[in-house]
């Protein structure tokens, strides 16, 4: 395999999802049927809060020199956040973009995390995908 194939794999990915994400939240209109999905943003809340929990598990293994546990760990925490990746799309794509209603000094607060965490995000997805492969070819 050509060594550079696997980062140019992850940098095709990585620029599809923020390519998806920028795509649904600021130029693709709502689908029908978005209040059937009206329980996503829930079950994201609990797989980011699942993928923090076994992400400290992880640590905590690993620091106890437990490779194996801290492995199983590592994964449940990727496959928590890939479930919270697809339930973020699935909703976004039915149910579209969502009005900031604050305002005052609330509304730059607000916006300026917005911001911040969409920037994150795009840098975190190529991390991540690079570290799970890394994992899996040790």
């Amino acid at each position: 395999m050509n060594k550079a194939a696997p980062g140019i794999a992850i940098g095709v990915v990585s620029a599809t999802a923020f390519g998806a994400l920028i795509y649904l939240l600021y130029v693709h209109t709502a689908s029908a049927g978005a209040g059937r999905l009206d329980f996503l943003p829930a079950m994201n809340a609990v797989c980011n809060a699942a993928a923090a929990v076994l992400s400290l598990r992880g640590l905590f293994f690993i620091h106890r020199g437990n490779e194996e546990k801290h492995r199983h760990s590592m994964l449940g925490a990727f496959a928590a956040s890939t479930l919270f990746l697809v339930g973020y799309v699935t909703y976004h794509f039915f149910h579209g973009d969502s009005k900031f209603p604050g305002q005052g000094w609330i509304r730059p607060l607000y916006f300026s995390i917005l911001i911040s965490h969409v920037f994150l995000s795009a840098v975190a997805l190529p991390m991540v995908l690079t570290t799970f492969y890394l994992a899996l070819t040790k």
